[in-house]
């Protein structure tokens, strides 16, 4: 198998660590992209040129980091990353785990397609709210859990490394302390230390 992913990108990170935490770094082989080129032989494998894609042994491309990270679980099921005990709970945290690293990526994207007319402020602000407004439910939904870790603490993970990445100003962990602590469980995790982007 391949997987199309770029260092920086928070969705194909995600996917590399569920990558390492499946142990099937000798089965996928990582194949370094650049989404904004929009090569032709990456266009062929994803036409959105979009990263993460993940190409599979039968030959099918599968794009979108939760419809791969899904695809990679119940494929191979162990370690278990998705208990089935707690699938609500672990779709929550992936949703907003996702969700940070969404709008954080749109704040980058807009920067870099913004033409004469500058960086459109209404829509940074309302970019910006979001991330505060999902870091302050998390905040109060993971004080005291201890991370198990699933996919969605993973994801929850991906997101705050990419705000300390892209948004290092932001200071999430010196505001939200509980998270900060939740996080503090998940850093040194070597499928987290070795994808850690900067």
């Amino acid at each position: 198998m391949k997987l199309y992913m770029s260092p920086t990108s928070p969705f194909a990170r995600l996917a590399r660590v569920v990558v390492m935490e499946k142990g099937l770094e000798d089965r996928i082989e990582m194949v370094p992209v650049n989404p904004w080129d929009s090569t032709p032989e990456f266009v062929r494998v994803n036409p959105v040129s979009k990263v993460p894609a993940l190409v599979t042994d039968e030959g099918v491309a599968l794009t979108e980091s939760l419809l791969v990270v899904q695809y990679l679980e119940r494929s191979f099921p162990e370690p278990v990353l998705m208990p089935p005990d707690d699938v609500d709970a672990v779709y929550h945290k992936l949703g907003l785990g996702h969700g940070i690293a969404d709008q954080a990526v749109a704040i980058i994207a807009t920067g870099k397609m913004a033409g004469e007319q500058g960086v459109p402020k209404a829509l940074v602000e309302r970019r910006t709210e979001g991330l505060n407004r999902t870091l302050a439910a998390l905040e109060v939904g993971l004080a005291g859990r201890a991370a198990r870790p699933d996919i969605g603490d993973l994801a929850v993970a991906v997101g705050l490394e990419y705000l300390d990445f892209r948004f290092p100003d932001m200071n999430w962990a010196g505001r939200f302390p509980s998270l900060k602590g939740w996080y503090a469980e998940l850093r040194e995790r070597p499928s987290l230390a070795r994808t850690r982007p900067g």
